[in-house]
């Protein structure tokens, strides 16, 4: 059995925990579930390292970086009055 006060945050915390709660599973089983992935900060650049290496490459929208190319080299007009 568990216990927890009369407290707005504790009770909000405790229904979402219930609502994402399937039968035979604990409430510690959903935290996991949901924040399993979460990992602790990098403590050297060579963690850091590996971390960003093993992630996927980022999606780029063509159209988008086409205009930021357009925009590039071209002075601003803010001295020119």
């Amino acid at each position: 059995m568990y216990a927890f006060n009369d407290n707005k945050h504790q009770f909000g915390a405790h229904a979402l925990l219930k609502e994402h709660k399937q039968s035979g599973a604990s409430f510690s089983d959903v935290i996991l579930e949901h924040f399993g992935n979460l990992r602790k900060p990098a403590q050297t650049a060579g963690e850091l390292l590996d971390r960003l290496e093993s992630l996927p490459p980022p999606r780029i929208n063509e159209e988008r970086l086409k205009l930021l190319g357009l925009g590039r080299g071209r002075r601003s007009a803010r001295g020119k009055q």
